[in-house]
């Protein structure tokens, strides 16, 4: 896992603060997704795992 860490150093909202609020929008998380990174909200992934030996074997 790799962190990227944003210093802002402004004394008003500006251009900083508006890209500041983007990237950590939804869109701005899938871009972030999308560039191989994970977004701090990462998506769950639920998999079910059937270790049965009836169901290993009906295949």
């Amino acid at each position: 896992m790799r962190f990227t860490n944003f210093i802002f150093n402004e004394s008003h909202n500006g251009l900083t603060s508006g890209f500041a609020t983007f990237m950590a929008s939804d869109k701005g998380q899938r871009i972030i997704l999308k560039d191989g990174l994970v977004p701090a909200n990462a998506p769950i992934r639920l998999i079910q795992v059937n270790t049965s030996a009836n169901d290993i074997n009906s295949r």
